[in-house]
């Protein structure tokens, strides 16, 4: 990324900056700024994935997509989500099931390099 692309997500409030709180130095936040975080957007920068900012990973979209809030009906094909409400699951076992999920494919992986079928590994739709 060219200083002038830092500089205008910057400008965007798009690309986080070295935190300053004493809450977050204290935790480890900072270290080793800024290796091991990232952004990802789209050309028009309406959805953003943040890597290692405050949160392990932020996805943001900021199409206007929404109906009314997280508290009213679905209307047509959109809906406005909240974890608990909407998918039935809270942050933390949605968390859980990515990282049973990458622990899966982990090992998919390593049996698909000794040559080995993982048909047996394929989870069941639910």
């Amino acid at each position: 990324m060219t200083e002038k692309e830092q500089q205008q997500l910057i400008d965007d409030h798009f690309l986080f900056d070295k935190p300053v709180s004493p809450l977050l130095l204290a935790s480890g936040m900072a270290r080793d700024w800024p290796d091991a975080r990232g952004i990802w957007h789209n050309d028009n920068k309406s959805f953003l994935v943040w890597v290692n900012e405050e949160d392990h990973l932020r996805v943001i979209s900021m199409e206007k997509r929404g109906t009314g809030g997280v508290d009213t009906a679905a209307v047509g094909s959109v809906f406005d989500v909240s974890n608990a409400d909407r998918l039935g699951s809270s942050e933390v076992e949605q968390v859980q099931l990515v990282v049973d999920g990458v622990k899966l494919m982990v090992e998919m992986e390593k049996k698909l390099e000794k040559g080995q079928s993982i048909d047996d590994m394929i989870p069941a739709q639910k």
